[in-house]
C-alpha cells in the first residue's frame, strides 16, 4: 500500500489507527493530488485486510453536481439495504 500510494509507512500507519479509531477519515486539497485514488486504495487494504469482498464491500459516491438531498437518499437506500440482507458496505467512500 505503501509502496503503491508513495505514502511513507509512518504516515500511511497513522492514517490507519485514525480510521480504526474514529471510522472515519477526511482527504481534503485541490483537485488532480489524487485524493480518490488515495481512500480507493486505503479501502481495498483494509477490505482485503477484513477478509471481505471488493466489489461489494465498498460503495462510493461521487458527490459533485448532486445535493445534500441526494446524499440523504443515498444513505437511506445504504440503511434500507442493510435491513433486508443484513448487510452494509464495509467502507463508503464519497467522493
Amino acid at each position: 500500500l505503501c509502496f503503491d500510494t508513495l505514502v511513507p509507512k509512518n504516515v500511511m500507519q497513522r492514517y490507519i489507527s485514525l480510521l480504526h479509531e474514529h471510522k472515519n477519515l477526511l482527504f481534503c486539497g485541490p483537485s488532480g493530488t489524487s485524493k480518490s485514488y488515495f481512500a480507493k486504495r486505503i479501502g481495498e487494504y483494509l477490505v482485503k485486510k477484513h477478509n471481505k469482498d471488493i466489489e461489494t464491500s465498498i460503495a462510493y459516491f461521487n458527490v459533485e453536481n448532486k445535493t445534500s438531498k441526494d446524499l440523504k437518499q443515498y444513505l437511506n437506500n445504504i440503511l434500507e439495504q442493510s435491513t433486508i440482507c443484513d448487510e452494509v458496505p464495509f467502507v463508503l467512500i464519497l467522493d
